[in-house]
């Protein structure tokens, strides 16, 4: 999966940047921050051989399913994504931290194996999921409202867990 940096639906959520992330989204962020300022890069700390990654965990009453996840932000990173992998791990995700709240658009150039991508507001809502995006095509992959994270799981691990629009999601980084 890459980030496709160019669309016409990225403008129609340009100017909802500032809007705040919720305090415990907001914290494990700047948690991330600190660590990632330590290490040299945002996915260094998380990413060292014997370093626990974070965990996304996303839930609403009586539910909650929490995913080890790799996270990514850096534009290169945003870049490749999960481009010429050949699996994510049983449990794993890959977090992408975006620059700015907006509609956010994917394409699977390069991606070998199918993906869901849900896609959070900066109130960590879940606002969209894209489900079995097709690998190796260029299609661009979005919702209708605006994100500022987007989780990349197995194609049809969203709907095998019961992930779904409107569920929060929230960030826990081990000390």
């Amino acid at each position: 999966m890459t980030v496709r940096t160019t669309t016409n639906h990225e403008a129609t959520g340009a100017g909802r940047a500032g809007r705040g992330l919720g305090a415990g989204l907001r914290g494990a962020l700047a948690a991330m921050a600190l660590l990632a300022c330590a290490a040299g890069s945002p996915a260094t700390a998380a990413t060292e051989p014997g370093k626990p990654l974070p965990n996304v965990i996303f839930e609403r009453p009586g539910y909650a399913i929490r995913l080890a996840a790799q996270v990514v932000q850096a534009p290169l990173e945003l870049q490749v994504g999960l481009m010429f992998r050949l699996f994510v791990p049983p449990g794993g995700a890959m977090l992408f931290v975006m620059p700015s709240e907006r509609i956010q658009s994917f394409w699977m150039r390069n991606t070998l194996i199918p993906l869901d991508m849900i896609f959070v507001n900066g109130q960590g809502v879940v606002v969209g999921i894209v489900h079995d995006a097709t690998p190796l095509t260029e299609d661009p992959r979005y919702v209708r409202w605006p994100s500022r994270y987007v989780i990349e799981v197995p194609g049809g691990f969203t709907a095998y867990v019961g992930i779904r629009a409107g569920d929060r999601m929230r960030v826990e980084v081990p000390r």
